[in-house]
């Protein structure tokens, strides 16, 4: 019997179409996704945060990115460099932020701070944070710390908090941003020396006032006044940010003394 190259082309086509493909999405397959791929993979070495100008952070500007591929059975990590400004001073404050600004995602999102050192490898660890949030809403990891080094460079890795379970996200991009801004708190340095208050005498009372900012991770702020004789009453009224904003933010932690 003699079948048709046409009726066996005819055949074919009709069992592709009565069997198509099982649809793959990006729980099946990573390098799928919603849109047809994953998003880009980029940023994944020291030497690509020194050298693409896409992994260069820009001081003041939101740098955005995904925490989606999986290299090695491990959660995926971006590298970033940040070069900072000269005339840096003991004012000097440097400001990470970073995070997703989603409703939920399963990243628990990790910020490592570190020097760029004489070889261009990572050095010192400069600061760090993690938003280990779990089931609940993502918050940022926000990191200001007093920092001096003039003209100096910095590596900022960003990842997955990790632990037993691999978490990705590759449909929500995180934001990341670095800059430098000087201390709203005039009075610093006065971590270790007190700063003193003048006292003025009103109508037999000796009165000061002064105000400060706890505007960085882990700051003491010290304050001295001078008082002479016996059986002296001392009154002291502190008052905070107005308004009231619970959790306030850094840099609303204003008080006066």
């Amino acid at each position: 019997m003699k079948i048709s190259i046409t009726r066996i082309v005819l055949l074919l086509s009709v069992l592709l179409m009565a069997c198509p493909p099982e649809m793959q999405t990006c729980e099946t397959n990573e390098d799928l996704c919603d849109a047809g791929m994953l998003p880009p993979d980029v940023c994944n070495s020291t030497d690509e945060a020194l050298n693409d100008p896409q992994c260069v952070l820009t001081l003041g500007m939101e740098k955005q990115g995904y925490l989606s591929k999986l290299a090695d059975s491990s959660a995926d990590k971006d590298y970033y460099s940040v070069a900072l400004p000269a005339g840096l001073n003991g004012q000097s404050l440097l400001h990470v932020h970073g995070g997703y600004t989603a409703a939920s995602t399963a990243v628990n999102f990790t910020v490592n701070v570190l020097k760029v050192g004489a070889d261009n490898k990572p050095g010192a660890s400069v600061t760090n944070g993690v938003d280990k949030h779990g089931a609940a809403a993502p918050r940022p990891v926000d990191l200001i710390l007093p920092y001096a080094e003039s003209s100096s460079k910095l590596f900022v890795i960003v990842s997955d908090f990790g632990g037993s379970q691999v978490n990705l996200d590759n449909r929500n991009p995180y934001g990341l941003t670095v800059s430098v801004q000087q201390n709203p708190d005039t009075n610093e340095p006065n971590d270790t020396m007190a700063t003193p208050i003048a006292l003025t005498d009103m109508s037999g009372v000796k009165t000061g006032k002064q105000s400060g900012y706890l505007a960085t991770n882990d700051d003491v702020d010290r304050y001295s006044f001078a008082v002479s004789g016996t059986r002296q009453i001392i009154y002291m009224h502190v008052t905070g940010p107005t308004p009231q904003i619970t959790p306030p933010p850094n840099y609303r932690l204003a008080y006066t003394l």
